[in-house]
C-alpha cells in the first residue's frame, strides 16, 4: 500500500518536467494533478537534446516520460538521469504496459508507472515518490549527521593528547584506546584491547575498579568520578594519575570514557619539596652563620643555633621579636626605614638578589659587633620573607686593617723595583735590537758567504773530478790518495754549506715550498740511485717495502731531502752486512713512513737532542764524527712545515728507528665544499688535462672541439698570466701556446712555465702562424706546430708527450657506506665495460669529486653524516658538475617529496630489492653517450 501524502508535504508549486509527444496527453497529466490539490508548473519535452538541456539548467520535483516517444523512449531518459545521478523522482506514463515491461522499469530505476487511461493513480503516485525522495533525504541527513558525531568523537578522542579510553561497564574490559594512551603506556592498540581496565593499575590499590563502579552506579543517573590511582606503564615503571570517568553508550554497550592526566612529575616535586624542606631544616641549623627569617612587618619568625649563640638570646626568645632588638639604638629607626624600602621595592621581590650590608649587631648583654648582613628575599606560605644572614667580621676588621698597612709598604716596594725594571727593560730593549741586527747581519752574511763559498767550491769539485778520472794525464798512487782527499773534502764543505743556508732559509720563513700529491714509490728511486753506491761500499742491503700507490701531499724535491737525509744517517751509522729499510702505512688522514737500521743505536741521554742544529750524538761505524750536525735539525724542520711529525725510538747496539708523517691529501676547503673549476688541480685524472692559451677564441674553440671527443679534458687561456695561474693550479699534463700575441706574452709566458719548478716539467707545444722551431725548441718546447693545425697533427703531438688513458673506459662514481652493496654495484658496473671508483659515503664522494670528474655518479640515500640528497645538492650547486648524470639506488622509503625531488636533480631513482640492474645499464650508457656527444658538439 502506497502511502498518502498530502499537499502540504510538497510547500510550493510542483515543478514537473513533462517528457510527452502528444501536448493532450500532458494537459490531461496537469489537469489530473491540479484535481488533487497540487499548483503544478510544467515544462513539456519532446526530443532527447532538450531533456538533456532542462536537466541541465534547471531542477524539477517530478519527471514524467511517456514509455514511447518518437525516436527514443521513456528508458532512454531514465538511463540519461541515472547516469547524472539527479535524485528526481521518475514516473513513466504509457497507454499499454505487460508486467514484465513494468517490472524493468522499476529495476532501472523509476519510481513508478501510471497507464494513460487511468490517470485519477497519478496524483496518489506523485505523492509515493516525492515522499520516498523526503525518506531518502532524510536518511542521508541522519547519516551526514553520524559522520560527522563520529569526526567529532575521532577528533575529541582518537587525536586527543590526553591518554583516553572506552572500557566496558560490565566486563571492564578495553573496547577502544586513542593514540595518546598507546604512547603513553607503552601498549599496542591489540594489547589493550585484550586487557581489563584493572590491568593497569597495581594490585592492592584500593578501592577496587569493579567495586568503585557498582558505588558509582548504585547512586544513579550518569556515572562520573574524579580519582588519583597509580598505573604501571608496560616497561614496569609506575605513573601517578588522575582519572576522570564518565558513562556513555558505546554501541549497544553500557561503558565508561576514561581520561588520564599524568601527575607523575607533580608527585616527584611534591616529594622533593618535602625533601628540600627538611635539608632545609638541616641546612639551617648547621650553618656556621646566623640566619633569621624576618616577615614583612619586621617580626622574626625564625632563626637558627648560630643565631642564637651570635646574640645571646635563645631562639624561642626571639621569634616574634623586631628586627631592630638586635640592631644598636642609634641605629634602629633607619634600620626600619630601610627594611621598608627594601619591601616595597618590586625588582628585589621578583627574584631572588642578595647584597652584602656592613652594619653593627648587638648582643643581649649590650655589646656590639660589626656584621656583615647578606638579605634576600623568598616567598612562603606565610607570605614575603626576608632571609637574613649574618656574620660576626670582627676578626676580619683586623685582618683588613693589617692587609691595608702591608700593601701600603708593598706598593712602596713595588714603586721602587718598577722603575729599576723599566731601567732594565730599556738596557735590554737595547740589546735586544742589537741582536736583532746581529741575526739580520748574520743571515746576509750566510748567504753571501754560501755564495761566495760555492763558486771556488764548484772548481775545486769539478777539477778534482777531473783529475780523479785522469783527464789530465795518468797520477801516481798518491797524487791519486791527495786528490780524493781533496774532492772528499770539497763535498763535505758543500754539504755543509748547503745545510747551513737550508737551515737560515727555514729559520727567516724564506723557504718556498710546492706541495702536489706526489707517489712515494715513484720517488723513492732517485733517492736510492743515490744511497745505493754507499749501501754497496758497506755491503749493507736496502729494502723498499713501500706499497705501489701510496701517495703524499708534499712538496717533491723537500720529500726527498728528507727521506736523503734519513737513509743516509742510516747507512752511515750500520756497519757492514748490516740492513737498512723503508716502509709506509697510512694512518688516519696521514702517511707514517719509517725507516729502519741495524746500525749502532743512539744514547737515551741523546734521544732528546737528536734533532738540534749542530748536535752530533754519536760517531760513524769509522769511528769518526762525520757530517754538519744540521741534516736531522734541517729534515724536523722541512716535516713539520709541510704539516706532519717526526720522531725516533732507538736502542744502543739494537739500531734505530726513524718515523715521520705528511698529510695523505690537500686538504679540502670548507669539509665538503666542490671546486669551481672544472679539473682537479692536484691528484689523480680520469682524462689528460690540456691547456690550450690563444688569445683567439675561434682559435681556442677549434683545438677544444678537436680534443675532447678524443678523451681530453681542456681548460683555456685568453693571455699569458692566466695561463701561469691556471698552469701552476691545476698541472695539466700539456700545454698547446700561441706564440703570435703582438705584445710577445707568448714567449714571455713559455721562459716563466719553464722557470717555475711546478711547471717546468709540463710539455709545452708552440703554435704559430711563424716557423720559428729553432728559438722554440731552445727555450724549452716540446712540440712545434704551424697553423693551420690539423686535429691529426695536434694529436699526434699530443701523444707523443701524454701516455693516453688506460682504456678510455667511461668511470662511474659509487657511493655506499655499505661494502657489500658498494662491492656488487662496483661489479655490475664494471662487467659492463666500466671503470668504477668508490667512496665510502657522502664526504668522501665530495672529495672524489673535488679532483675527479667521472662520466657518472651511482650514489645510495641513506648515509652518516652527509647523505645522498646533499651530495646531490653539492653537485648541482657546481657550476662544473650540474650536467653530471646522478643515478640513486637505494632501500629508503621515499615520500612524495623525496621523489619529486629526485625526479628533477638526478637522471633517474631504482628501489634496493626491485628490478633494476638492466635498466640502470641502459640508462647510464645512454646518459654518457648524450654527455659525450655534447661535449663533441
Amino acid at each position: 500500500m502506497i502511502p498518502a501524502v498530502s499537499v502540504v508535504d510538497h510547500p510550493g508549486p510542483l515543478r514537473v518536467l513533462h517528457v510527452e509527444h502528444n501536448a493532450g496527453d500532458a494537459e490531461l497529466c496537469r489537469a489530473e494533478l491540479e484535481r488533487s490539490g497540487f499548483t503544478v508548473q510544467t515544462t513539456r519535452v519532446e526530443t532527447a537534446q532538450e531533456f538533456v538541456d532542462q536537466l541541465s539548467s534547471d531542477s524539477y520535483d517530478i519527471i514524467l516520460a511517456d514509455y514511447r516517444l518518437p525516436a527514443w523512449t521513456g528508458l532512454d531518459a531514465l538511463e540519461v538521469l541515472r547516469q547524472r545521478e539527479l535524485d528526481i523522482p521518475f514516473l513513466l506514463g504509457t497507454g499499454t504496459m505487460g508486467e514484465e515491461m513494468a517490472a524493468e522499469c522499476i529495476k532501472r530505476g523509476a519510481a513508478d508507472y501510471v497507464l494513460k487511461d487511468r490517470l485519477t493513480r497519478l496524483p496518489v503516485a506523485v505523492r509515493a515518490a516525492l515522499h520516498e525522495r523526503a525518506l531518502r533525504r532524510e536518511q542521508a541527513r541522519i547519516a551526514r549527521e553520524q559522520r560527522e558525531r563520529e569526526a567529532v568523537f575521532r577528533m575529541l578522542f582518537a587525536n586527543n593528547p590526553m591518554p583516553m579510553a572506552v572500557f566496558d561497564q560490565e566486563t571492564l574490559g578495553f573496547l577502544e584506546v586513542n593514540d595518546a594512551a598507546i604512547a603513553h603506556y607503552g601498549y599496542s592498540r591489540d594489547e589493550f584491547l585484550e586487557m581489563r581496565v584493572s590491568d593497569l593499575r597495581l594490585r592492592g590499590d584500593v578501592p577496587e575498579v569493579g567495586e568503585l563502579l557498582r558505588e558509582l552506579k548504585a547512586r544513579g543517573g550518569p556515572i562520573v568520578y574524579t580519582g588519583e590511582t597509580r598505573h604501571r606503564h608496560r616497561d614496569g615503571t609506575i605513573k601517578h594519575v588522575i582519572v576522570n570517568w564518565h558513562s556513555l553508550r558505546f554501541g549497544t554497550r553500557d561503558a565508561i570514557l576514561a581520561v588520564a592526566q599524568d601527575i607523575t612529575e607533580r608527585k616527584r616535586a611534591e616529594e622533593a619539596l618535602k625533601a628540600s624542606e627538611a635539608l632545609f631544616r638541616t641546612l639551617l641549623e648547621a650553618a656556621p652563620d646566623a640566619i633569621l627569617g624576618v616577615d614583612q612587618q619586621g617580626k622574626i619568625v625564625f632563626a637558627n643555633a648560630a643565631a642564637e649563640a651570635l646574640f645571646q638570646y635563645p631562639v624561642q626568645e626571639l621569634l616574634g621579636q623586631p628586627v631592630e632588638l638586635l640592631v644598636p639604638h642609634n641605629q634602629r629607626e633607619a634600620h626600619a626605614r630601610a627594611r621598608q624600602e627594601y619591601y616595597r621595592n618590586p625588582h628585589l621581590r621578583s627574584r631572588p638578589m642578595a647584597r652584602a650590608l656592613e652594619l653593627a649587631g648587638l648582643r643581649k648583654d649590650g655589646t656590639r659587633f660589626p656584621a656583615e648582613i647578606s638579605l634576600s628575599p623568598m616567598s612562603s606560605a606565610k607570605g614575603a620573607l626576608t632571609i637574613a644572614i649574618v656574620s660576626d667580621i670582627s676578626e676580619r676588621k683586623a685582618v683588613e686593617e693589617e692587609i691595608r698597612r702591608l700593601n701600603a709598604e708593598l706598593e712602596r716596594r713595588v714603586e721602587s723595583r718598577t722603575r729599576e725594571l723599566e731601567a732594565a727593560n730599556r738596557e735590554l730593549e737595547l740589546r735586544n735590537r742589537e741582536v736583532e741586527r746581529a741575526n739580520q747581519l748574520k743571515g746576509r752574511f750566510l748567504a753571501s758567504m754560501s755564495h761566495e763559498l760555492r763558486t771556488p767550491l764548484n772548481a775545486i769539485l769539478g777539477f778534482s773530478s777531473l783529475l780523479k778520472e785522469q783527464m789530465a794525464g795518468p797520477l801516481n798512487e798518491k797524487q791519486a790518495r791527495f786528490v780524493e782527499h781533496i774532492h772528499h773534502g770539497g763535498q763535505h764543505l758543500l754539504q755543509l754549506i748547503n745545510d747551513i743556508l737550508d737551515l737560515s732559509k727555514i729559520e727567516a720563513g724564506r723557504m718556498q715550498l710546492h706541495p702536489e700529491l706526489c707517489v712515494v714509490a715513484r720517488l723513492l728511486p732517485e733517492v736510492l740511485s743515490v744511497i745505493q753506491p754507499l749501501a754497496i761500499a758497506k755491503k749493507i742491503r736496502v729494502e723498499n717495502i713501500l706499497p705501489d700507490d701510496v701517495t703524499v701531499y708534499a712538496d717533491p724535491i723537500r720529500f726527498k731531502q728528507i727521506l736523503y737525509n734519513l737513509l743516509s744517517n742510516a747507512v752511515k751509522f750500520t756497519p757492514e752486512g748490516g740492513e737498512v729499510s723503508i716502509a709506509a702505512a697510512i694512518v688516519d688522514e696521514t702517511v707514517r713512513l719509517e725507516v729502519r737500521d741495524t746500525g749502532i743505536g743512539i744514547a737515551p741521554d741523546d734521544l732528546g737532542h737528536i734533532f738540534e742544529e749542530f748536535r752530533q750524538v754519536g760517531t760513524s761505524t769509522t769511528g769518526i764524527r762525520e757530517g754538519t750536525g744540521l741534516g736531522l735539525a734541517i729534515t724536523k724542520r722541512l716535516v713539520e712545515q709541510q704539516g706532519g711529525k717526526i720522531w725516533v725510538d732507538s736502542k744502543p747496539g739494537k739500531g734505530s728507528r726513524f718515523f715521520f708523517t705528511l698529510p695523505l691529501r690537500p686538504p679540502v676547503p670548507g669539509g665538503a665544499a666542490l671546486p669551481s673549476q672544472r679539473p682537479s688541480s692536484v691528484g689523480r685524472r680520469l682524462r689528460p688535462l690540456v691547456l690550450i692559451v690563444d688569445d683567439d677564441p675561434t682559435a681556442r674553440e677549434l683545438l677544444v672541439d678537436y680534443l675532447r671527443p678524443e678523451g681530453f679534458e681542456t681548460l683555456t687561456a685568453a693571455s699569458g698570466p692566466e695561463a701561469l695561474t691556471l698552469a701552476a693550479q691545476f698541472r695539466p699534463d700539456a700545454i698547446t701556446l700561441n706564440m703570435l700575441a703582438a705584445s710577445g706574452a707568448g714567449w714571455n709566458a713559455l721562459t716563466e712555465l719553464k722557470s717555475l719548478p711546478e711547471t717546468a716539467a709540463i710539455p709545452v707545444i708552440l703554435v704559430s702562424v711563424i716557423d720559428r722551431r729553432q728559438l722554440g725548441f731552445a727555450m724549452g718546447a716540446a712540440d712545434y706546430l704551424l697553423k693551420p693545425v690539423s686535429k691529426q697533427d695536434l694529436l699526434a703531438a699530443l701523444r707523443r708527450h701524454v701516455p693516453p688513458s688506460p682504456g678510455n673506459k667511461p668511470a662511474v662514481l659509487v657511493v655506499d657506506d655499505e661494502p657489500y652493496d658498494r662491492q656488487m654495484m662496483a661489479e655490475v658496473l664494471e662487467s659492463a665495460g666500466y671503470t668504477t671508483l668508490t667512496a665510502a659515503g657522502g664526504a668522501e664522494a665530495l672529495r672524489v669529486l673535488a679532483g675527479l670528474r667521472p662520466d657518472a655518479v651511482l650514489l645510495d640515500l641513506v648515509m652518516p653524516e652527509i647523505d645522498g640528497f646533499q651530495v646531490i645538492e653539492q653537485i648541482k650547486a657546481s657550476e662544473d658538475l650540474r650536467d653530471l648524470p646522478v643515478f640513486v639506488l637505494t632501500g629508503k622509503d621515499l615520500s612524495e617529496l623525496d621523489m619529486e625531488a629526485l625526479r628533477r636533480d638526478t637522471r633517474n631513482f631504482f628501489r634496493k630489492g626491485l628490478p633494476w640492474k638492466e635498466e640502470l645499464l641502459k640508462q647510464v650508457q645512454q646518459a654518457i653517450a648524450l654527455q659525450d656527444a655534447g661535449s663533441a658538439g
